[in-house]
């Protein structure tokens, strides 16, 4: 058994008693990498209320917020542990933040009860006693998450590179880089677009069904203007509620690409934004994070100097085309 499994096997076991104590469920939750205020589920009472690696946050008006400041919350009056839908509630709540060797919240251990709270000491007591060990868990574990992300990300870097030096750049390539794209970043689609006469063409796409991709799009509005604005990348977590989506969704057609979640970042080259690379969660609500921004960041600038070497491969092909056609013309002339 790996280290990261003897220690999730020790953060059930330990939920799963404190459960037991406190009359209802209990989950040990690590910080999300890269994130200062997203929580994951690491270890909980019942093996199916696991959230896979998505974030699950407290959602409750005195208690999502205080368990960075607070050495104990309790909550009563209902609160629940949830991603979409939650997946755990109850009428009060526990918890007791996780601190690192070195001072950093890097977690909490929480319990949600089946009542309401009279006397949460003893939950409490139960909490402190196995903090210790409970911290260092989570923290190994965490630094393991991000080892392994860091790996996740360089992979990406060098596969998608990969795939658009081995060949002369094409659509074929770019499709399989954005497939690439699509497994490590966990997303479910992705679409890469270039600036054309005020309008964004469709270059490459993966995740996004045949009849629901449009070849060009506005440059003026929604999402790809906010990002041609800021000129960085930019993510939205709810777009059906977003104020540059809202009214799109809501009135435009059945048969468009509809999604959750997108992040998405501008290509740029020569100080000039050629286009946009942008990423989209269809099943789910995503919260991209900065280091996300930051790799998706890295890519579109990567895309953009792909597609200017193809624009360039192929201008000087129509050059070479052109000059050997008039020089057979030269030939081919009377004298």
């Amino acid at each position: 058994m790996t280290t990261s499994a003897r220690g999730k096997k020790y953060l059930d076991s330990y939920a799963a008693s404190l459960a037991g104590l406190a009359g209802g469920s209990a989950f040990i939750l690590g910080r999300e990498p890269g994130s200062d205020t997203e929580m994951q589920v690491l270890g909980a009472s019942n093996p199916a209320l696991s959230t896979d690696g998505k974030p699950a946050n407290i959602q409750s008006s005195s208690f999502r917020d205080l368990l960075f400041d607070d050495p104990a919350v309790v909550t009563e009056g209902g609160a629940s542990l949830g991603v979409d839908p939650p997946l755990a509630s109850g009428e009060g709540c526990v918890g007791l933040p996780l601190v690192s060797s070195d001072s950093r919240v890097v977690g909490a251990v929480v319990a949600l009860t089946d009542q309401r709270i009279e006397t949460p000491d003893e939950i409490l007591k139960h909490m402190r006693s196995e903090a210790p060990r409970l911290s260092a868990e989570v923290e190994s574990m965490l630094q393991a998450a991000e080892i392994h992300c860091f790996e996740e990300r360089c992979r990406l870097i060098a596969e998608v590179t990969n795939t658009q030096l081995q060949s002369r750049p094409g659509q074929h390539q770019m499709n399989m880089a954005l497939e690439i794209v699509c497994k490590r970043m966990h997303v479910d689609a992705a679409v890469l677009r270039t600036v054309d006469s005020g309008e964004l063409e469709l270059v490459a796409c993966s995740g996004v069904p045949s009849r629901l991709q449009k070849q060009r799009l506005p440059v003026g509005e929604g999402i790809a203007r906010e990002i041609m604005s800021v000129r960085r990348a930019l993510a939205i977590e709810n777009v059906p509620q977003h104020p540059a989506t809202i009214v799109k969704i809501e009135h435009d057609d059945p048969n468009t690409f509809s999604f959750r979640s997108y992040a998405g970042a501008p290509m740029i080259s020569d100080d000039v934004v050629t286009g946009i690379l942008g990423v989209y969660s269809t099943a789910h609500t995503r919260k991209f994070t900065p280091t996300d921004l930051s790799q998706l960041q890295i890519l579109a600038n990567f895309f953009a100097l792909t597609v200017l070497n193809r624009d360039l491969f192929n201008a000087i092909n129509r050059h070479l085309v052109d000059l050997h056609q008039s020089r057979f013309a030269q030939q081919g002339a009377p004298e």
